[in-house]
């Protein structure tokens, strides 16, 4: 399965590719991925006797809605492209799918779905669905452990090869979706970044350009940031906070009791001198006419991602010492 998947992903038609083991092994960490969020949802979500057709619910809660209506875009992208002919195309847009959307956001949220026993039970029902799908999707790819993984799933009465290919309703995805996703991933990194230890609560002050965000949303925003999110108004002044902002929505943290300011200031300053260092020695690396032509292109290629890497990093400390005001 592993090398199957490998293959199938990286040989774009008209091209001859040389068989890289890296790819059998990312392929190997994706079946891994894929068992262990089957077992996720058996184990810990008590998802089993999932239907073999049908079964989607009728009205599902937002996180729900969202990942089906993402599911329905999905395979319709995957029809398209496997009529096409575009089997790499299709494999590695349904490989993103699920590990970047269902695996790392979709299971992470119904963790917090099924705390509210009202939505728990269609939670569930979505979560066997769309793991059933995607183990459809896969099957012509990997078929040995999406059959294991559906005998699992399933009440083992049908085999997924002898399944119907996956039909998904219309459904209309909630809004902001994207917004929690981004503003979720910004608040870890500032935890990370100033080495806030997880005790300590982290106040996030939400300011929508439209009506207050749901409480799903801040449900899950607390949940998955690991934070204490409310609506209000913009700050008076924006000094000493950090602000994040998504599709018309701004977050702010008031970095009083927090963060040591004045600490935080030289340290700061030592690391941005450190970087334009960095970027000054890389930048007369690669204006120097030895290094361009003699060096090979791979080494060449290396050094200006580098560089791009550690000016973004710079723009970002940049940005954290302007907050402290």
């Amino acid at each position: 399965d592993s090398v199957r998947l490998a293959l199938i992903q990286s040989a774009a038609p008209g091209h001859d590719i040389p068989l890289n083991t890296d790819w059998v092994d990312a392929s190997r960490r994706f079946g891994n991925k894929l068992w262990n969020a089957t077992r996720f949802a058996v184990e810990f979500m008590d998802v089993t006797d999932v239907p073999t057709e049908g079964g989607y619910p009728q009205d599902p809660g937002p996180e729900d809605a969202w990942v089906l209506a993402r599911l329905g875009e999905v395979a319709a992208d995957v029809d398209r492209l496997l009529d096409e002919y575009r089997l790499s195309d299709a494999y590695g847009m349904l490989y993103n799918f699920a590990w970047s959307e269902v695996f790392d956001w979709y299971l992470e949220m119904s963790k917090t779905t099924a705390k509210d026993e009202a939505r728990s039970a269609v939670m569930r029902r979505t979560l066997g669905v769309v793991l059933r799908d995607v183990l459809k999707l896969f099957h012509p790819a990997i078929p040995f452990i999406t059959e294991e993984l559906w005998s699992v799933l399933s009440n083992g009465d049908d085999l997924l090869v002898t399944a119907a290919w996956p039909d998904v309703p219309s459904y209309s995805a909630p809004a902001h979706v994207d917004s929690l996703q981004e503003l979720v991933t910004e608040v870890r990194r500032f935890r990370s970044q100033h080495q806030i230890a997880r005790k300590t609560e982290v106040r996030v002050t939400i300011v929508s350009s439209d009506d207050p965000l749901p409480d799903w949303w801040l449900a899950q925003m607390t949940t998955l940031a690991d934070c204490s999110p409310s609506n209000g108004d913009r700050p008076v002044s924006t000094a000493g906070h950090t602000r994040m902002h998504s599709h018309g929505i701004e977050a702010f943290i008031c970095l009083d009791g927090l963060v040591d300011v004045e600490a935080e200031r030289p340290r700061i300053r030592k690391t941005i001198a450190e970087l334009e260092a960095s970027i000054a020695r890389s930048r007369a690396k690669l204006d120097n006419p030895n290094f361009r032509d003699r060096a090979p292109a791979a080494v060449v290629a290396q050094e200006q991602e580098r560089v791009a890497e550690v000016e973004a990093e710079l723009v970002e400390q940049r940005r954290q010492l302007r907050e402290l005001g």
